[in-house]
């Protein structure tokens, strides 16, 4: 133990028994804070959690690692809310003399101060496979991977040194604290200077270890390629980041300022719970930097879901309504006795699709030569217009104004004859007249237009 004070050496020091209880010893302030926080990043990780094996269904080592945080943060989290009970923010002389309860607070800080260590662990090694699975070339990438290996060492260490302080490990909470009999090291040295350096390098190991965390991904807001919106959620990140590196700090003011516990008295238990809830605090908000950006996106487009009404937008054009085209024609070509129609009033009205082509709707069609062909589109112009016509005529003695004006209409007619005039797929149609002699060629000629 060398030049080391002991602790009833300590006790005797200076006499702080009657100085105000400071707010964070409160067991109020001390449950609220965790289980605020401790709450907040367990919603988080069940939203990361749900988000990557139900809907993305895209699990990683990341995942696993933050599901091992979950227990061991609530773990930490309850044990320190339960050592309020038992004299955590009160003072160790007043402790001293009640065995049990003493007993009862050191097993609660004790797997409270190894949970928030290997929480801190676990945490940024989630981390650190999320970046892998971000970077998967280049020097970021390798930098990563030199992190992780570290991280691990590092906290492999001093998760070892918290889980085994003592041998037998029951000497951390069954010893004579008037004696100090007690086969410890680290975090529970009798030597009062290990102890102190013990938390120090683990506070400064975390810091350095959450400092490169941060930057790691910062080379992406410089990069061109990256989107705006990937620029914003990483300012997101970072900034909760750099909160929880805050936190750190603080953490490691606080250890040095009381020196873990044993300055100006050693008095863990009255010293140390501000250091332990800014702990816990810390690897929340680290939870919730490794979860927010895997489930956020899926939960925006969730709400826009739900709270986002879809406007569509109808818009009714009337058939009638399209441009229409004026066709001078003849009723004397046409074979039919009714008189051309008047002009129409309204380019919108039925009227004028009736007036913008002939009501039967038909192109003439006119003879190259005399002879058969002539006689075979003079019959045709003249049967369609004389049926066309008798069915208007009949329309309009029956006085069925309705179906006059459905039967006039061009659209219609244009359903009806394919062939009539002012149609999108109006056909041109000929008649050649044939010789007896061509009879053979033009029946290749007939195959040929058919299929073009």
């Amino acid at each position: 133990m060398g030049n080391s004070l002991t602790e009833p050496d300590l006790w005797t020091t200076i006499d702080t028994l009657q100085d105000p209880q400071p707010e964070w010893n409160k067991p109020s302030f001390i449950i609220a804070i965790t289980a605020i926080s401790l709450g907040i990043a367990t919603i988080c990780i069940t939203f990361r959690l749900y988000t990557r094996l139900r809907l993305v269904r895209s699990p990683g080592w990341d995942d696993f690692f933050v599901t091992m945080y979950l227990m061991t943060g609530i773990m930490a989290g309850v044990a320190l809310c339960i050592s309020t009970k038992f004299g955590n923010g009160e003072h160790l002389l007043d402790l001293v003399f009640e065995p049990e309860r003493l007993r009862r607070f050191l097993k609660t800080f004790y797997v409270c101060n190894a949970g928030i260590t290997m929480s801190m662990t676990i945490i940024k090694l989630s981390l650190l496979f999320q970046y892998l699975r971000l970077f998967e070339r280049g020097w970021i990438r390798i930098a990563c991977i030199i992190t992780l290996v570290a991280v691990a060492a590092v906290g492999l260490a001093y998760t070892v040194l918290s889980w085994v302080p003592c041998w037998p490990i029951s000497d951390y909470w069954d010893f004579d604290y008037f004696t100090g009999d007690k086969n410890c090291w680290g975090f529970a040295s009798n030597n009062h200077d290990q102890f102190y350096y013990t938390y120090l390098s683990w506070n400064i190991l975390n810091l350095v270890g959450d400092l490169v965390i941060l930057c790691l991904p910062l080379p992406m807001f410089f990069d061109p390629k990256t989107t705006h919106k990937t620029k914003w959620g990483l300012i997101g990140l970072v900034a909760m980041g750099a909160i929880a590196n805050c936190l750190c700090i603080w953490r490691l003011v606080e250890t040095v300022y009381n020196r873990a516990g044993t300055y100006p008295k050693f008095d863990p238990p009255w010293n140390a719970p501000i250091i332990m809830v800014l702990g816990i605090l810390e690897v929340n908000l680290g939870s919730v930097c490794a979860s927010v950006p895997i489930f956020w996106p899926v939960l925006t487009a969730q709400i826009g879901r739900v709270f986002v009404t879809h406007e569509i937008s109808i818009t009714h054009t009337n058939r009638n309504s399209l441009p229409q085209r004026e066709v001078s024609w003849d009723s004397s070509e046409c074979g039919s006795d009714l008189e051309k129609p008047a002009s129409p009033t309204s380019p919108y009205s039925r009227t004028g699709s009736v007036s913008a082509v002939p009501p039967w709707g038909f192109r003439s069609v006119r003879a190259n030569s005399e002879g058969d062909a002539s006689r075979m589109a003079r019959g045709r112009d003249d049967s369609v217009s004389s049926s066309l016509s008798t069915m208007l005529a009949e329309l309009e003695k029956g006085g069925d104004a309705q179906q006059l004006q459905h039967y006039g209409d061009r659209y219609i007619m244009g359903q009806v004859n394919p062939l009539m005039d002012n149609h999108e797929y109006s056909v041109e149609a000929g008649a050649v007249s044939l010789s007896s002699g061509s009879r053979k060629g033009s029946r290749s000629s007939r195959k040929q237009s058919a299929s073009q």
